[in-house]
């Protein structure tokens, strides 16, 4: 499992992204551009955005840049980051890019 943390990233070839889109509605709009971005340097990967609200859930499945939309109310998110150590192998063999959108 790798975070992105700089543009040096680009070198690498990331199959399955997982992407923390914990916001709203209206900073998930403005998140879009970023999305792009990451599917641009990586065309061949599977983009899966993780969001804790559904009302975003029709908006980013329209999105030709978004693969997969997952939703999972607050206290799903909540359980998930406190047992993260507890499953983080899981999820590393699910994922091999996990980053989130602020």
């Amino acid at each position: 499992m790798t975070l992105i943390t700089d543009v040096t990233m680009k070198n690498h070839d990331f199959k399955k992204i997982l992407i923390f889109a914990l916001c709203g509605m209206g900073d998930l709009i403005m998140l879009t551009p970023t999305m792009i971005s990451i599917k641009k340097t990586y065309p061949k990967s599977i983009i899966t955005v993780l969001i804790r609200n559904n009302k975003p859930k029709e908006l980013l499945s329209n999105n030709p840049y978004v693969d997969k939309v997952i939703y999972y109310p607050n206290n799903f998110i909540i359980a998930v980051w406190s047992g993260w150590f507890k499953s983080e192998q899981k999820i590393k063999d699910i994922f091999n890019l996990i980053t989130e959108l602020k």
